[in-house]
């Protein structure tokens, strides 16, 4: 049997920190990768891999029933600040990041409902979000959302409001990411020039499914 001395020993301790320690650094990296550091939602990545595992299971039901009803749809919600840039220009980057970190807490907020949130860059957010038969509609989360996030920004003092797109895919519905992600942002320029118009038409068709 191989006996060790003390340095064997010491030398041994030391190389099992070192493994620990690179572990949880690859870890830290990692989680780090996934995550925004200033709001705390995911990055685009994690959240379009739900987009992509929500539309698999939607059209998977779609096809087991025929007349699909008694489903679920998925919603799509694409966000951003009007006159950003005007925000940042006039009352500094540190008013930008706290207008951004005040969609994000909104947002943590619809998570804890089942939604996935993710900031895309910028001022642009999205929340993707299964939504079930006879649940609650998808225009009563987007206008949650408005509320909460304009009376902060007017709270805060900040000459700014949100902008929403609404998307909903239903069974059948084939749309990869990217062209939900345009519908939904022609939706959102809508919204910026009307708030509410380029969601209303969604808000009457989805009264079919819900």
């Amino acid at each position: 049997m191989p006996r060790f001395d003390k340095e064997d020993i010491f030398l041994t301790n030391e190389l099992q920190k070192a493994v620990h320690s690179s572990q949880a650094e690859t870890k830290k990296a990692v989680e780090e990768s996934k995550t925004d550091p200033l709001t705390g939602l995911f990055n685009r990545r994690p959240v379009e891999d739900r987009f992509n595992s929500m539309m698999e299971d939607l059209n998977f039901e779609g096809e087991r029933n025929e007349h699909r009803q008694h489903t679920h749809a998925v919603l799509f919600l694409y966000m951003d600040l009007n006159k950003f840039g005007e925000l940042n220009n006039s009352l500094g980057h540190h008013s930008g990041d706290k207008a951004l970190t005040i969609i994000g807490d909104a947002l943590k907020e619809e998570e804890k409902r089942g939604g996935y949130a993710a900031r895309m860059g910028g001022d642009e957010f999205l929340l993707v979000q299964r939504m079930p038969h006879n649940g609650e509609l998808p225009i009563a989360i987007s206008e949650r959302i408005r509320e909460r996030v304009n009376k902060a920004l007017g709270a805060a003092g900040f000459p700014t409001t949100i902008a929403i797109g609404l998307e909903v895919l239903r069974p059948g519905d084939r749309s990869s990411f990217e062209e939900a992600k345009a519908k939904a942002d022609a939706k959102m320029y809508e919204d910026k020039r009307q708030p509410g118009s380029g969601n209303k038409k969604v808000a009457s068709d989805q009264l079919e499914f819900f």
